[in-house]
């Protein structure tokens, strides 16, 4: 079994953790051992991570007259459609939405949401592309939970989110990185959640926000501010 291949190796690193002291966590906002043994050996319990299989399947050097071809075409990258494209990107962005995510970072690493359509075939409207993002799949019925939303929230901005127009108001929201509330519960996750969620409300008070939005800015604020204060309720009653 995987235990029994990784033991010898976990039991190393568990003891030089041991020696060392706690060291401060950036994103988690608090001391955390130096490795975190937990995350590696769920890690490691995935056998396609193994460096043994990459070894195996990385050792025997391609040959094969395909393999020479295609290494010496050009890097034409493949679009959403399986069709070949320049000045793309790997997700179809055209140049334009490239600039566009380098001037908006808090989209970067998140799904794109157009081009989603309803059951009836039809294109997603601002409200049903908001109901998406704060509840469960299948069904959109159940919310999902307080951290999956703060994490989330850039889901909703332009121009990941075409439903609704640009601002630079949107490049001030603080991204919370993806790992900041892995394998935390319990008594360490409710400060995490409550200093996170204290950003989120200061930047999505009505108080805060410009003048000069539009009628679909000022329905995505309102409806977010309205999914994360109720989360925050389940939450912490």
């Amino acid at each position: 079994s995987w235990v029994q291949n990784w033991y010898p190796f976990i039991m190393a690193v568990e003891a030089l953790v041991k020696k060392e002291e706690l060291q401060w966590n950036p994103i988690k906002k608090m001391m955390t051992p130096w490795i975190d043994l937990n995350k590696l050996m769920s890690s490691l319990k995935d056998q396609t991570s193994f460096p043994g299989n990459f070894e195996r399947s990385s050792s025997r050097p391609n040959t094969s007259k395909t393999s020479q071809q295609s290494s010496s075409r050009p890097n034409v990258r493949q679009n959403f459609n399986g069709n070949s494209s320049r000045g793309k990107d790997p997700e179809g962005d055209t140049p334009s939405q490239q600039r566009n995510r380098r001037r908006y970072p808090h989209t970067q690493s998140m799904p794109n949401l157009k081009r989603q359509t309803n059951s009836g075939g039809n294109e997603l409207t601002l409200e049903e592309t908001i109901q998406r993002w704060s509840h469960k799949k299948p069904d959109y019925k159940t919310s999902n939970s307080l951290q999956h939303l703060l994490v989330t929230v850039p889901q909703t901005f332009p121009p990941r989110n075409d439903k609704v127009e640009e601002h630079e108001y949107f490049a001030k929201w603080k991204t919370l990185d993806r790992e900041c509330f892995t394998d935390v519960s319990g008594d360490d996750l409710k400060p995490m959640l409550q200093r996170a969620l204290r950003k989120a409300k200061f930047f999505l008070h009505p108080d805060k926000l410009p003048k000069d939005l539009t009628e679909d800015q000022s329905l995505l604020f309102k409806t977010i501010w309205n999914d994360v204060t109720d989360q925050e309720r389940v939450t912490f009653g």
